[in-house]
């Protein structure tokens, strides 16, 4: 399994730990060494190559049965013709991709409104990148990182679909859900969302009626059987 962007390491190991043969890649030197390092302390083997995904088939041979990426990924990528291209490469034939990601319309809400109400700020369709200053995580608003850069970009529904499609992928399934992995809202003061047993976050005010992730399953298809035709002119020939 090639888990892709995968940080430093954590979900990697988990698939590890349950049996499978893990490659991890991501762009970051740091969190890289991170992984390894938590790889030999818990005593579960997992390969992790320093990489960014554009150029991974120069850093990283072989193919796999399954690639997956989830959990706040392609909003870093500008380019996802070119990682849907990296995806097949990586996949043996009959092989699948599966991705979990914020819902394409949720990047275009801002809860910013009075009492954090929600309104459109931003353009759904592709664009970027989207320059942010700000300080503080998502997992830790107010940790002290000093004032940070960082650069997003969107991509619709259709935009992640046609990257794989494009690539030669077919597509099983795509899943929309009515929450998501952390709390959307987490840079206001207001608790617009709850924590469902699952670990999951919905939105209290709109309930299920908002799309916030998505999932998509796609294949690498196996290669049909040559037709074999035996040639009356020529013995032995097909």
């Amino acid at each position: 399994m090639l888990h892709l962007q995968c940080h430093f390491g954590l979900d990697s190991l988990q698939w590890a730990a349950r049996g499978a043969d893990v490659t991890g890649a991501d762009f970051s030197p740091r969190a890289i060494a991170e992984a390894r390092k938590l790889s030999r302390r818990a005593g579960i083997p997992a390969t992790f190559v320093e990489s960014e995904i554009s150029n991974l088939p120069r850093a990283l041979k072989g193919r796999f049965d399954i690639v997956l990426t989830y959990y706040g990924t392609i909003c870093w990528l500008p380019d996802l013709r070119r990682w849907g291209k990296v995806i097949a490469h990586f996949l043996k034939p009959g092989g699948f991709f599966y991705i979990a990601d914020t819902h394409s319309f949720l990047h275009s809400i801002e809860f910013d409104g009075p009492k954090g109400a929600a309104r459109l700020a931003y353009p759904y369709f592709p664009g970027g990148p989207e320059r942010w200053v700000g300080t503080g995580t998502y997992d830790s608003p107010k940790a002290k990182t000093g004032v940070r850069v960082t650069y997003e970009w969107r991509h619709s529904l259709a935009e992640v679909l046609d990257s794989l499609r494009g690539a030669g992928l077919t597509i099983e399934y795509l899943h929309e859900f009515p929450y998501t992995f952390y709390d959307v809202g987490f840079y206001t003061k207001y608790k617009l969302f709850r924590e469902d047993r699952r670990g999951f976050w919905r939105l209290k005010e709109w309930g299920s009626k908002l799309p916030l992730m998505f999932s998509v399953k796609a294949v690498k298809p196996r290669p049909r059987a040559g037709l074999r035709v035996r040639c009356p002119c020529s013995r032995g020939a097909t």
